[in-house]
């Protein structure tokens, strides 16, 4: 949290800075955001000699908010979904009884944001391998929109109002000793809906190794005659250990469906988490009229 002991001023300008580079990094670099938080970055990794991390919590919204923190375990399913878990699967293990946060509550005023510092210990016997749990922020709703009893009806019975409490997560991941992952591109096919028009390009990938993986997967078509271009992505997701593969549903926009009745199609999956955006695989297909 950035605070000035001594002047109020002081910490309103720091938490408005905050802001606004928090703002300059969503124009650069992927941000987890829903609802009216926003959170960076979207992921924590701690790997070699890193210990600590900071996360930048921001509440985009117009009005004050407050957030409790907590961890959650979840599993993958191959379409990318999750699904929370008290036990670990086969392969999985969790993080959170290595690591420590700060605090455990955050209050934020419209535009404001504040620090959450987080540390991790390894236990010197800790074995190889990586450990993933999810960071939970969860809103706690004002007193007023609490579930509320509207009071007595005619006929003396009670009215409640349930009000849904909103939620977002981020994975916080251990990466201990010598680990190593690959991913490769399995079979890729366009889907169609039921007047035969296609509506999204799905990329089969397999991930082997002891390492999660984050990718950014992308669709260029080549025409038969004309200049290439993007017609499908997906940025930053994942394939988390102990799975071994996940199904990219790539959705194509209006405007580039009827484009894909003959050229070629070309995917690739990029390392996310590398600056240089290495190409890990990429396949062709040859589109046929009709196919």
């Amino acid at each position: 949290m950035l605070f000035s002991p001594n002047f109020k001023s002081s910490k309103t300008v720091a938490r408005t800075s905050l802001f606004f580079l928090l703002f300059f990094f969503a124009l650069q670099n992927a941000l987890h955001a829903q609802g009216n938080l926003m959170i960076f970055p979207p992921r924590v990794v701690f790997k070699g000699n890193t210990h600590s991390e900071v996360l930048g919590v921001t509440n985009i919204g117009a009005d004050s908010a407050v957030y409790v923190l907590s961890f959650l375990q979840y599993r993958m399913k191959e379409d990318g979904s999750l699904e929370e878990i008290s036990a670990p699967e086969p392969g999985q293990q969790f993080a959170d009884a290595y690591v420590r946060f700060f605090p455990r509550q955050v209050m934020l005023g419209p535009k404001e944001t504040q620090s959450v510092r987080m540390q991790v210990r390894k236990p010197a016997n800790l074995p190889a391998g990586e450990y993933r749990s999810h960071l939970y922020f969860r809103a706690v709703p004002r007193s007023t929109e609490q579930g509320i009893i509207r009071g007595a009806t005619a006929d003396s019975s009670v009215s409640f109002e349930l009000i849904p409490i909103f939620g977002m997560t981020i994975p916080v991941i251990i990466r201990h000793g010598e680990l190593e992952a690959s991913v490769s591109i399995g079979e890729v096919y366009i889907a169609h809906d039921s007047t035969g028009s296609p509506t999204s390009i799905n990329v089969h990938c397999t991930r082997k190794g002891e390492a999660s993986v984050y990718v950014n997967v992308i669709a260029t078509y080549y025409p038969p005659t004309g200049k290439p271009a993007v017609v499908a992505s997906l940025n930053g997701v994942a394939i988390y250990t102990p799975n071994p593969a996940r199904l990219f549903s790539l959705a194509l926009t209006q405007q580039e469906k009827p484009s894909l009745q003959s050229g070629r199609l070309f995917v690739e999956i990029i390392d996310a988490s590398d600056t240089n955006k290495q190409v890990l695989d990429k396949k062709e297909i040859f589109l046929k009229s009709g196919s």
